[in-house]
């Protein structure tokens, strides 16, 4: 009687783990058919998204700020399905080591103006254009007065990390305003340094979350692929053939073993760490542990929901309202906000990260989309392609614009000469 007892348990509670798994198994083909984009896709060279390479780092280290960019000649490539699709010189650094060019002479201007911002900001046409550089024309044929914008516009960079940036900056430049410009994204990301090392004979530009210029692989992000040997003249003699010589394989083996968080971040149908239908049980979202789970690597995300609990933001705000130098907040829709004409598509974080930041400078974040006409005519043009959201020439104008439309109405800027 007693292991027939036992017997009947076993089979119940087997019965009852493998019910669980095909209702697991159910569940997961579900999300598959109804969200394929949630989930990583093959690693079959064909199945994969382009990749772009530079033969070498467009960044390097600095502990104070966190990287610069360099000089001098990069050129970047790209491998898609299968084959080099394009071939390109990039834009480096201009001599203030900003991004962007130079125009006019920053101490004879009779208006000088500091931006500072992300990708965004630093996003360069292959003219060399970037939305500052647009905001500076703009400004001189409105206000008759002689403008010149500085663009401490840095990839990659977070609204906390814009602050201490600032604080390193404006002292030196003395600027009459400075405007610290984000898009939503920006608000939760955490500050990093870039590094460059090689590692196992390889070449490789490292985002860490400390000031350390040998950067550990497990505690870190790629930047960007890079590859000594894809110069231009290897693009050229690749470009169309349909196919991957050794140096473009090595690309593609590189970007499979060290791809993007964001790709890593995507769901795995056969990921057995975890359960999507017990996560949409409890927590009402079958990829909550996607978003949470734990890993050795670093989580390029701030680790407070409020900017008044970061000591580094504090203290950076307390210099700049000490140092006296007028500056403003403003907020830039992307295109999925401009489509749906909200100013800002955000999560909980990030609300209360905006309305701490407001709450810790004392000042509004000024979003564009009230110095606009909407809704926003046409706002795919906004993008440099439609995988992309970085401006393209007329997605600066938009910003630069508004911008400017912002600094004129709210009386930040007046035309006429200074008065010297």
């Amino acid at each position: 009687m007693k292991r027939e007892a036992i017997f009947n348990i076993l089979l119940v509670v087997v019965s009852v783990v493998v019910g669980c798994m095909l209702a697991e198994a159910a569940f997961r083909v579900v999300l598959l058919i109804k969200s394929p984009e949630r989930f990583a896709k093959g690693d079959t060279t064909k199945d994969l998204p382009a990749i772009g390479v530079y033969n070498r780092s467009l960044w390097e280290f600095d502990r104070e700020c966190g990287y610069r960019y360099v000089s001098g000649d990069i050129y970047l490539s790209h491998v898609d399905k299968g084959q080099v699709t394009s071939c390109a010189k990039i834009p480096t650094a201009n001599a203030q080591g900003n991004m962007g060019r130079i125009k006019g002479n920053w101490e004879d201007a009779d208006l000088k103006i500091a931006v500072f911002g992300d990708s965004f900001a630093a996003f360069v046409t292959l003219d060399n254009i970037t939305w500052p550089n647009v905001l500076q024309d703009v400004l001189e044929e409105r206000l008759g007065r002689t403008v010149n914008v500085v663009n401490f516009g840095r990839d990659g960079m977070g609204v906390a990390q814009m602050f201490d940036l600032a604080a390193i900056k404006l002292p030196q430049w003395k600027p009459d305003l400075a405007i610290i410009s984000f898009i939503t994204n920006d608000f939760a990301r955490a500050r990093f340094w870039r590094t460059v090392n090689v590692i196992d004979g390889e070449l490789r530009v490292l985002a860490v979350p400390e000031p350390i210029e040998k950067a550990d692989p497990n505690n870190s992000y790629e930047t960007f692929i890079l590859h000594p040997e894809a110069t231009l003249e290897w693009c050229r003699s690749m470009s169309g053939k349909g196919y991957l010589d050794r140096v473009g394989q090595e690309i593609v083996d590189k970007y499979l073993r060290f791809r993007q968080p964001e790709s890593a971040r995507l769901a795995n149908p056969f990921d057995l760490r975890k359960s999507f239908l017990l996560d949409k049980l409890l927590k009402g979202d079958s990829y909550y542990s996607d978003k949470y789970r734990e890993n050795s690597r670093w989580s390029p995300h701030l680790a407070v929901d409020s900017y008044d609990e970061d000591a580094q933001t504090v203290k950076s705000v307390k210099f700049l309202e000490a140092l006296g130098i007028p500056y403003l907040l403003v907020h830039l829709p992307i295109y999925p906000e401009a489509v749906a004409d909200k100013e800002y598509i955000m999560d909980k974080k990030e609300e209360g990260l905006l309305e701490s930041l407001e709450r810790l400078t004392g000042k509004k974040v000024y979003g564009l989309l009230d110095f606009v006409k909407r809704p926003v005519e046409k706002p795919e043009r906004m993008n440099v392609n439609p995988d992309n959201y970085h401006p393209s020439l007329w997605g600066m104008q938009f910003y630069a614009t508004a911008v400017a439309e912002l600094l004129i109405s709210k009386g930040y800027v007046t035309g006429g000469p200074r008065t010297r």
